[in-house]
């Protein structure tokens, strides 16, 4: 690839090892990620797309393999990167700014400077306003949108999103997508989203990686060629975002026809 690598995937083997049966939950994956790149991972359910980010986070080790970060192999936790997930972590004690500041807290980070970032980071996501309120007093967008701002603030250099809006309904995701998009595009940030739907995956991606049927395999890259900006709200009616549907969906169906289920 062109730009240079921040995360390299190198045939990553995974198994489980239970009192009752051994999974391989990924066979013999390699994937190259460069900065600032936006990758989304599809593929049918229980297939190691999850698995895998977690490997990436430094969360469980490969069973064989390894996980290349900024060309220094992977030991224990990634503390490099932010990880986002379906589920709201933030928490509902502390108001918004306190949620957003808690780790420059932690870091001990000087009082006004720490004030400095977070009024920073609660204006890139849109927050402003909204700065003593608490989880309660939120819709879902916006708690995800704490959620952002809050690993975005100690300047993590990759971040792994796993269906973070997956329990939205159809048109918040919509406006979450968009609301990510504009953060990427000003933080430069590299992305891997996974995400069950394929339609988000294109209208967010530089490349969709989908994965087989357990055990997890890599069955396709698919570089995404739509300019950039994009338009989330308009992207499903262009020509070319259905070829590439179309396309990639008969890569998942495939796997779809084996039993599982997307």
């Amino acid at each position: 690839m062109n730009k240079q690598s921040l995360i390299q995937v190198r045939n990553v083997y995974k198994w489980f090892i239970t009192t009752r049966s051994d999974v391989l939950a990924l066979e013999d994956c390699s994937l190259d990620i460069g900065k600032g790149d936006f990758v989304a991972f599809v593929g049918p359910s229980g297939c190691g797309k999850s698995t895998l980010l977690n490997i990436i986070a430094g969360l469980m080790s490969p069973t064989s393999g390894s996980i290349i970060y900024q060309g220094e192999e992977l030991k224990g936790v990634n503390q490099k990167v932010g990880y986002i997930t379906q589920h709201d972590s933030i928490f509902p004690w502390m108001t918004v700014e306190q949620n957003v500041g808690i780790s420059l807290e932690v870091r001990k980070f000087p009082k006004n400077d720490r004030d400095k970032e977070v009024e920073k980071f609660i204006k890139l996501v849109g927050l402003e306003g909204f700065e003593k309120h608490y989880p309660s007093q939120l819709s879902g967008g916006m708690r995800k949108r704490v959620g952002l701002a809050r690993t975005l603030i100690y300047d993590p250099m990759a971040l792994l999103l796993d269906e973070p809006f997956g329990a939205l309904d159809a048109q918040l995701k919509l406006v979450m997508q968009d609301e990510l998009l504009k953060i990427w595009e000003k933080a430069k940030k590299t992305m891997l989203f996974v995400t069950h739907d394929l339609g988000e995956a294109i209208a967010l991606a530089d490349r969709v990686v989908v994965f087989t049927g357990r055990p997890g395999k890599i069955k396709l890259i698919r570089e995404i060629p739509i300019p950039r900006p994009r338009d989330v709200f308009q992207i499903r009616f262009s020509s070319q975002f259905g070829d590439l549907y179309e396309e990639i969906w008969e890569s998942l169906r495939e796997e779809l026809s084996k039993g599982e289920d997307l």
